[in-house]
């Protein structure tokens, strides 16, 4: 079985080139989105790589991501609303679901991943949910701000 392994689909939404980052360019926040895109690239370059079996190398590159995820995770912690307005406090829920997508890459993928389906599932179902409900939030911001 594959491991599970969810991506951040926010720097689809956040091209640099389209300027439709919410309230405005804000080099951090988008520095933070690219940043857990390229982890998970590099997690979904891991999961076709590695099976079941889990080699040497693949728990040795298993670990560095899981290092890598930590820190993104430390350095993100510290991103916050630059005010109250909808597309600031938007974008600090974003960070905070890139954070929780990172811990979740970390506790249910490889080896542990069996011993914790059921709540790696559960999990899983809520990422993407609220992923979606972001999503549609940042669509009717953009409605509503022509971005």
């Amino acid at each position: 079985m594959k491991k599970l392994i969810l991506t951040t689909a926010f720097v689809a939404l956040f091209s640099l080139g389209q300027g439709a980052v919410p309230g405005g360019f804000d080099p951090k926040f988008v520095s933070l989105v690219m940043w857990m895109q390229n982890l998970c690239n590099q997690a979904m370059t891991w999961n076709a790589q590695c099976d079941e079996s889990m080699s040497d190398e693949c728990t040795e590159a298993q670990q560095i991501l899981n290092q890598q995820f930590a820190f993104f995770i430390s350095a993100a912690s510290s991103f916050g609303a630059n005010g109250d307005s909808v597309a600031e406090k938007l974008k600090a829920r974003i960070i905070k679901h890139e954070i929780r997508l990172a811990a979740y890459n970390i506790g249910c993928t490889g080896k542990q991943f069996g011993k914790k389906i059921d709540q790696c599932q559960a999990e899983s179902k809520a990422i993407n949910a609220e992923d979606s409900e972001l999503k549609s939030e940042v669509a009717k911001l953009k409605d509503t701000q022509a971005l």
